[in-house]
């Protein structure tokens, strides 16, 4: 017979600290008894209306290792969202999905969740422009340096048609010397006498 009275209790605890949260923007949490709980809770609604976001977090992260309360993760993936990081509301949203939670407190969460996702294709669309413009950027830049080098870079040399021809002159006549002196020098034969040159002939 008291399992209703206590029903409506909690029903009222809840209607009444939902209001209070919605109005700071921050999903409802059960009111529980514990002092510890209720502090936090109480830090984490001020640090909320500060937005000092990550503080916030801490706090109700605090509550919720003192009770594992599903609505508390949406109140940290709330702040998350607001601090600029859906990807880590879209976790802790899809953590509280996995928690029994009512039909109004679902379609919270799932509204939280088409908007985290939203944002996060956003927040990822303008890092990939951002990243093919430092890309480009960057590009262009090796290519203007590339092009300054050769243009004030002498070319060196060996790479000049002055220089190889003079090489392979130089290679031609070493050959042609290499082949007359490697052959043996002969000296001419002379001729035999001719008659009446003032040679004695015998007969």
């Amino acid at each position: 017979m008291q399992q209703a009275p206590r029903r409506v209790r909690r029903w009222t605890e809840r209607v009444v600290l939902a209001v209070m949260l919605v109005c700071l923007g921050v999903g409802p949490v059960i009111a529980k008894t514990s002092p510890a709980y209720d502090q936090h809770i109480t830090d984490a609604q001020r640090f909320y209306g500060e937005k000092n976001y990550d503080k916030a977090i801490e706090e109700f992260d605090a509550a919720y290792k003192l009770d594992p309360e599903p609505l508390l993760l949406v109140s940290m993936g709330r702040c998350h969202y607001l601090a600029g990081r859906p990807k880590a509301a879209l976790d802790l949203y899809q953590q509280a999905l996995k928690a029994k939670l009512t039909r109004s407190e679902r379609d919270e969460v799932m509204s939280s969740i088409a908007k985290a996702t939203i944002k996060l294709q956003e927040q990822q669309r303008r890092e990939a422009e951002a990243q093919r413009a430092a890309d480009q950027a960057r590009i262009a830049q090796m290519l203007a340096d590339q092009n300054r080098r050769v243009g004030t870079e002498k070319k060196p040399f060996y790479k000049t048609g002055w220089f190889w021809g003079t090489v392979a002159g130089v290679a031609v006549t070493a050959t042609l010397v290499g082949v007359l002196v490697a052959q043996p020098w002969r000296q001419p034969e002379s001729p035999p006498p001719m008659p009446g040159d003032g040679a004695v002939v015998l007969r």
